[in-house]
């Protein structure tokens, strides 16, 4: 997991929780913010995968049904 050490916006922590879950595979994916909003570098057949993950691990936290 990436550490979070100051959080300055929504966009900015999504980043960082897309980017722990891009590492679990190994595919070279980065999402970044630039002037707010959400960017991402690396394979394409990568980023729904990590997308989908974080999406499902977030709505765990919040106790939401999966979509």
């Amino acid at each position: 997991m990436i550490a979070i050490k100051k959080v300055t916006n929504n966009t900015e922590l999504l980043s960082k929780l897309l980017n722990s879950v891009a590492r679990k595979y190994d595919c070279g994916a980065k999402f970044s913010t630039v002037s707010g909003e959400l960017h991402y570098e690396g394979e394409e057949a990568c980023r729904q995968y990590i997308i989908d993950e974080t999406l499902e691990m977030i709505s765990k936290q919040r106790g939401d049904t999966p979509i």
